[in-house]
């Protein structure tokens, strides 16, 4: 199977979302001119579903062939974007139960993505090459009022999480703080790939406003050390890493970590630390049910009786008080 959202004129790797069973060598293929001549690609297009039976000598056909073959294609809100799957298999051909089963699933899908749970919360699809392949609805009313903050948003992105995690692995998320237009923003971030190819590689973001003082708001940094100190608290907050171990994970002598971090950072490694799992904690007061206890482990406290009353100190509420009151 195929799962992607993408330009019908010219698909590009980083467009297929998922892709199980296919080589990436067809996938690229098929961008380039396979779909072009792929009568089952013009006919989902036109109709929103199309089956047919492949042959083994279709010349015409980029992708691995399997006797049996569905897609199906749904409209979305951005110009010319569609989301698109494709399914085959060898055993018998695809019935008219499992090709309205099919379109119900993409259209889950479509929704799942565009319809977020938080109020504030905005989704963004980017390409290898920074060009956005989709936004939800959110997202895009948020780039129409505000042109050009999008753009730095991303361009902030990009500089930032060069410097912070320099071997950025696939499928590991991060996140950061920064301001974006004014405003306070929590950016949280994941890259990824149908393939190992480059062209496939896109990023996935979630953006959401920050109250007021809740997190530091850092961008680059004068020194990278520093810069990546702030990107492994917030990789390991939830292990409430100490003073030497934030230190020796940017090969930094403590003492020296400290001074250099408070200057740069505005505060202590200490605070930034508790300020972290403070911000975290509060956001899964306000979107989960966890039990508080839970809470204070997944936040990165020792105990329930020392988050709530760290929490109290500096809220001015204990966490169930927080959650009812918000």
């Amino acid at each position: 199977m195929a799962l992607g959202l993408l330009r019908p004129d010219q698909p590009m790797p980083d467009e297929i979302l998922v892709s199980q069973g296919w080589l990436r060598k067809s996938i690229d293929q098929w961008c380039q001119t396979g779909f072009a001549s792929d009568p089952l690609f013009r006919e989902a297009r036109q109709n929103g579903v199309a089956a047919a039976t492949r042959q083994e000598s279709h010349q015409d056909l980029s992708l691995p062939v399997r006797q049996y073959q569905m897609m199906v294609m749904v409209p979305e809100t951005l110009p010319d974007r569609w989301w698109w799957m494709l399914l085959a298999r060898d055993t018998a051909p695809f019935t008219d139960l499992e090709k309205n089963l099919a379109g119900l699933i993409l259209r889950q899908l479509q929704t799942s993505f565009n319809q977020v749970s938080e109020k504030g919360m905005c989704r963004f699809i980017l390409g290898h090459d920074s060009r956005l392949i989709h936004a939800d609805p959110a997202g895009q009313a948020w780039m129409l009022h505000r042109p050009g903050v999008f753009e730095e948003l991303v361009d902030q992105m990009h500089r930032i999480s060069s410097q912070r995690w320099p071997s950025l692995e696939s499928e590991s998320g991060h996140d950061f703080a920064i301001d974006v237009g004014g405003t306070p923003t929590w950016v949280c971030f994941y890259v990824t790939g149908a393939s190992d190819h480059p062209s496939s590689r896109r990023w996935y973001i979630e953006t959401r406003e920050l109250g007021a003082d809740e997190l530091p708001l850092v961008g680059v940094l004068e020194d990278d050390r520093v810069a990546q100190a702030v990107g492994y608290i917030h990789d390991h907050f939830q292990e409430a890493p100490s003073l030497a171990q934030v230190a020796q994970a940017v090969h930094i002598s403590p003492f020296h970590f400290h001074r250099l971090f408070s200057k740069l950072v505005k505060v202590s490694p200490k605070q930034y630390l508790q300020r972290k799992q403070l911000q975290a904690a509060k956001w899964m007061l306000r979107t989960t049910r966890l039990p508080i206890g839970m809470v204070a482990i997944r936040s990165g406290f020792s105990s329930h009786g020392h988050f709530t009353s760290t929490f109290h100190r500096v809220v001015g509420a204990i966490p169930s008080q927080y959650r009812e009151e918000d």
